[in-house]
């Protein structure tokens, strides 16, 4: 992006004050800084330029710094950027964590999103927030180089484990700058040797609405991204302590069976090696490559406080992002199409570190579940629910339907459990194999199909959705914090 900021596209003082002033009124400001009501009141509507002692003064008293440096950037293109910049954008993200976790409308199989209107924010307002998401790009490399440091000095298979839980961390803001500053270098106005300057900043291109869309949602999905990571690294130091605890209480409890010499004392000797060996597995669990014992050696605390405070950073920018008109306008015209995503940018969802998976029909559903084989008990089974579902149907899986209940639009959807074997009774299960979905109960036939939750029992899902509001926000709601 060596074109990037164009002279006639740049950040300018208005904006600068726009951000940093908040709350603020004008006289306030201006007492602040030394100027009559009058003075800060040109500089906030753009008639006139502060220098930048002035600007400094003014941003002073506000609970923002200005902060300005220098960094290489050669004045003319080369090969590779000129390259990149005549390619066409593509929307198509590529980190499996990032498509989770974007809506199948802003991340097309064709990298290409239709037009859309340009009622986003000017391009040139767009600079402030491509810096900042610039800035944030950087400081969520900070942790994994720092990882893979250790790793290449001490190949520590510990420090290998985290490399990879970590290394989806700063994808999504990736995505975002990277979209954004692309579509400012495309749409920045040209300039010409005989065109006129542009005499007002509102003659300046908007951002459309689905390309905006694109990066406020690129965005949330990196907050989760974090704030998933960071429970990863929590559940690895939790186990890590009590695998310590559980070392402990044999070793007491071996010395005292030894001294004592008492039949209890031993049952209590078999009773804590059945506790360490548990541990031993929670530990094994969060590793891939390191050892149990390695778990809570590698610094997992102060990379847990480093994604938290990341994940925190990543939300704020988004609510930044969020408030502009462009988005709630896409959230208006999408969340009838996709009601849980909805759900989850802001409302009852929003503790989950991913949205329900959606599919576009019952068959895709159906074709997926056997593609990846999920839930299925065995070779047998599997082959048991496809002749149920070539007579009957991809409908067939959803026969054990629990509920029928209504979205925030009023639409209509059936809540089933579906087993790993079609002749067990799902609502009885108790073994952690059962698929809960919710098919769109349409006039015109089923719609779409979300994956509520997969691995559940399905005793407890049956309790969940029995006890929860008859709505599709309310149940994925239950089943997220029950199971």
């Amino acid at each position: 992006m060596a074109r990037f900021p164009d002279p006639d596209v740049a950040v300018t003082a208005r904006d600068l004050l726009k951000q940093a002033r908040g709350g603020l009124s004008q006289a306030e400001l201006g007492g602040r800084a030394g100027l009559t009501q009058a003075a800060l009141s040109r500089y906030l509507g753009g008639q006139r330029e502060p220098t930048f002692t002035e600007l400094q003064r003014i941003i002073g008293g506000t609970d923002y710094r200005l902060h300005v440096s220098l960094r290489p950037e050669k004045h003319e293109e080369d090969a590779v950027s000129s390259l990149m910049r005549q390619n066409s954008t593509t929307y198509r993200a590529r980190d499996l964590a990032l498509i989770k976790r974007l809506p199948r409308a802003l991340n097309p199989d064709s990298g290409r999103l239709p037009a859309s209107e340009p009622e986003g924010p000017r391009v040139d307002e767009a600079l402030l927030f491509l810096y900042e998401l610039n800035d944030l790009r950087s400081a969520a490399r900070t942790p994994w180089d720092r990882l893979q440091k250790n790793w290449d000095r001490y190949r520590s298979q510990r420090d290998r484990d985290l490399v990879h839980n970590i290394g989806a961390v700063g994808d999504g803001v990736g995505q975002a700058a990277a979209i954004m500053a692309r579509y400012i270098d495309g749409h920045a106005p040209l300039k010409q040797a005989k065109q006129r300057r542009r005499k007002t900043d509102e003659d300046l291109p908007r951002f459309e609405r689905l390309v905006w869309a694109h990066i406020v949602c690129c965005l949330r999905a990196e907050a989760a991204i974090c704030r998933q990571r960071a429970a990863w690294m929590h559940q690895a130091m939790t186990a890590a302590a009590d695998r310590r605890r559980a070392q402990d209480d044999l070793e007491r409890a071996e010395w005292t069976a030894r001294d004592c010499d008492r039949a209890k004392d031993w049952e209590a000797v078999a009773a804590a090696k059945a506790q360490l060996e548990r541990a031993e597995k929670a530990c094994a669990a969060c590793c891939q490559y390191a050892a149990a014992r390695d778990v809570g050696t590698a610094g997992e605390g102060c990379l847990a406080v480093d994604l938290e405070q990341f994940a925190q950073r990543a939300q704020l920018l988004y609510e930044q992002l969020a408030a502009e008109p462009a988005f709630a306008a896409w959230r208006t015209e999408h969340a009838p199409a996709d009601p849980l995503y909805d759900c989850w940018l802001d409302g009852p969802l929003r503790d989950a570190f991913t949205p329900p998976e959606q599919f576009p029909d019952p068959q895709k559903f159906a074709d997926m579940q056997f593609l990846l084989g999920r839930a299925w008990q065995d070779r047998l089974a599997e082959e048991a629910w496809k002749e149920r579902v070539e007579q009957g149907g991809a409908m067939a899986l959803f026969s054990t339907t629990e509920a029928r209940v209504v979205d925030q639009f009023q639409q209509h959807w059936d809540i089933a459990l579906i087993a790993p074997d079609p002749g067990i009774n799902a609502r009885a299960r108790r073994e952690d194999d059962v698929l809960v979905a919710a098919v769109q109960a349409g006039e015109s036939g089923p719609g779409t199909v979300y994956l509520l939750a997969e691995n559940a029992r399905g005793f407890e899902a049956a309790e969940a959705i029995a006890a929860a509001p008859k709505t599709l926000p309310s149940i994925a709601a239950a089943l997220l914090h029950r199971m």
